[in-house]
């Protein structure tokens, strides 16, 4: 039997052994997460939080060739959405030909809007906002166009190269409860007068549509840089996503399938929330390059109240 002298030392080692980790238990911790106890990490679903996106497509284009061309462009556009899983998104120029496609393939999605021309040929082009249905529920939604009759359907505006239309919508966040108001259009290229009155109509259309005072949202391809006179009325209520964010990026949203100057001229703007973060999407899915000739940006947004 050992004395107690010779126990000793054998407990000191014991501890001397222990002495360099501070919690013996092996941690499992990233390999498993309760998903009772985890909130997901997902803003459409979270209690307070949304993503928004502002998308340019690119028009159906027969003469667009190679990767270019939307049959081969649309391959991408199923992961980077399941990826980015924005609660809506304002997109941009889509014909009724990609309108079927997207909402045959965005499934957790659905749409509203209604074309520039108001005529569903396949030409038309439409501003369509997409939804995530689990996330949101659509209350209330129409359009106007961007002219001095702005309640007339396919109306063309001041010196406007083609109609062009706004597509509003009030949406209910299924997990706050709260309500927030979005507008999505497509303002004028080529133009000189129509750019700052078609903004005009959207301020006037914003306070007409929205007499609860609920937060908003406007998104767009402005075919303008921030610096642009265009934004002057709106930069005194709304806030710049891209500009407020803490965590965000410059790159540019419009490349021309890296062929043209580019610029940054889409943009999300806002009031009634706190921009978290900004991202302009330019990552590759499933080996396309440009999945149009912008790239999808995304806002993650909190409401203040």
């Amino acid at each position: 039997m050992m004395k107690f002298s010779q126990i000793l030392p054998v407990v000191a080692i014991y501890f001397i052994a222990l002495g360099g980790c501070s919690n013996t238990a092996p941690d499992y911790s990233e390999f498993y997460r309760d998903p009772e106890t985890v909130k997901e990490e997902d803003p459409s679903l979270n209690d307070n939080q949304i993503k928004i996106m502002s998308f340019n497509i690119r028009y159906y284009n027969a003469n667009d060739k190679e990767d270019k061309a939307w049959d081969v462009r649309k391959a991408a556009f199923i992961p980077m959405i399941a990826e980015q899983r924005p609660t809506v998104i304002g997109v941009q120029e889509a014909r009724p030909p990609q309108l079927k496609w997207l909402e045959d393939n965005w499934k957790d999605y659905a749409y509203i809007g209604k074309g520039r021309r108001n005529n569903n040929s396949n030409t038309d082009e439409f501003v369509p906002i997409f939804y995530r249905k689990k996330a949101v529920e659509l209350i209330d939604w129409g359009c106007f166009w961007l002219s001095e009759t702005p309640d007339v359907a396919a109306s063309q505006g001041w010196d406007s190269t083609v109609p062009r239309v706004a597509t509003w919508a009030v949406f209910k966040h299924l997990a706050s409860g709260k309500k927030f108001f979005f507008i999505n259009t497509h303002i004028d290229v080529g133009s000189k007068v129509a750019p700052v009155k078609s903004m005009e109509v959207i301020i006037s259309k914003m306070s007409e549509l929205n007499p609860e005072n609920l937060p908003m949202l406007l998104t767009a391809d402005f075919n303008k840089q921030i610096d642009s006179d265009i934004f002057d009325g709106v930069k005194k209520f709304m806030t710049n996503v891209r500009l407020s964010a803490p965590v965000t990026d410059s790159k540019h949203s419009y490349t021309g399938f890296g062929t043209a100057t580019p610029y940054i001229v889409d943009h999300i703007f806002c009031t009634g929330f706190k921009p978290l973060k900004f991202e302009t999407i330019d990552k590759v899915y499933e080996k396309i390059t440009y999945i149009s000739d912008h790239y999808p940006i995304v806002g993650k947004l909190e409401y203040v109240k």
